[in-house]
């Protein structure tokens, strides 16, 4: 089971929308939840990542704002978030993991994207 399995596991009830993708080894996620939840899904993703990083690396990153821009058309505002890099030692991964609260003017939620690659060339030579 792959970490994206086991983190949407855990959230999956609480969600509006959860998907899991695979193309060969390379593992994608997404799940929706109201806004109001984003420090709980915070937290349960660094739980998550607790395992991981006895061996590994994290790099977080706070967003403040930004556009969801496409086709060179803006389509809704991200009102906040946080972006988290993780690089698994143990297996030569590497997870990418986006928070964010969107807004389309209308309505607000909190969309979770995951991408998980244990074929990163990360690790293909010696350093």
């Amino acid at each position: 089971m792959s970490f994206t399995d086991e983190l949407l596991a855990g959230l999956e009830a609480e969600s509006e929308f959860c998907s899991i993708r695979r193309k060969g080894r390379y593992v994608t996620g997404a799940a929706r939840f109201p806004a109001v939840m984003y420090s709980l899904v915070l937290e349960h993703v660094n739980g998550g990542l607790k395992p991981i990083l006895r061996n590994g690396e994290k790099i977080t990153c706070r967003i403040e704002a930004g556009d969801i821009v496409d086709c060179g058309v803006k389509q809704f505002t991200v009102e906040r978030g946080t972006y988290i890099e993780v690089y698994d030692y143990s297996t030569t991964t590497a997870i990418f993991i986006r928070l964010y609260v969107i807004s389309s003017g209308e309505d607000e939620w909190l969309a979770l994207y995951i991408d998980e690659n244990p074929s990163t060339p990360w690790w293909s030579k010696k350093e």
